[in-house]
């Protein structure tokens, strides 16, 4: 299990392509990301900086690799 607190909008992308690329990950992950949302879906972070859901996504399947999510 890895745990981040209070992260920005860049190192919270920064953090999910670490985690992703991460050798010790199996085909099955699970992220769970706690914070509050504005009225367009989207993810405040700890320093008031907006992160998308889709940035999220896309750090997280890395864009490069072909992507499982929403399977």
């Amino acid at each position: 299990m890895t745990e981040k607190r209070e992260l920005s909008a860049t190192a919270t992308i920064e953090a999910v392509e670490t985690f992703s690329k991460d050798s010790k990950m199996a085909e099955l992950a699970v992220l769970v990301i706690m914070s509050h949302g504005d009225n367009r879906g989207d993810i405040k972070c700890y320093d008031h900086s907006v992160c998308r859901v889709q940035d999220v996504l896309e750090a997280f399947s890395g864009n490069k690799k072909q992507s499982r999510v929403g399977e």
